[in-house]
């Protein structure tokens, strides 16, 4: 963990979390560590690609999972695209992002 800075912190890599982004890059992560203000983690997928990508899922802490809060799919009524972190659908496993959409993950107790 860094050293408390008492604001959130997020870290960009490739879709799969395996390096950060390169020029060109049209989908990006980014782990946002919101621990530091009381909040879950976040991992927010953005993909502008032409085409679905599947983004892996960062490790959550012990205890925690995954909920989908957001996607911006076209598969998804413009008025449904957004969930009470409550409600939203557990994620256990890599992730397919929609062309042109953006996907929003919240560590949550199991």
């Amino acid at each position: 963990r860094r050293p408390s800075t008492g604001r959130p912190s997020g870290l960009f890599s490739d879709p799969l979390g395996q390096g950060g982004p390169v020029g060109g890059d049209r989908s990006v992560r980014l782990l946002i560590d919101a621990g530091e203000v009381g909040g879950g983690d976040l991992l927010v997928m953005v993909n502008m690609a032409d085409e679905a990508v599947d983004f892996g899922l960062a490790d959550v802490a012990e205890g925690q999972q995954w909920r989908r809060i957001v996607d911006t799919a076209g598969i998804f009524p413009d008025e449904v695209n957004a969930w009470a972190s409550d409600v939203g659908v557990v994620i256990e496993s890599d992730y397919r992002a929609q062309a042109w959409s953006v996907v929003v993950l919240l560590s949550v107790p199991a």
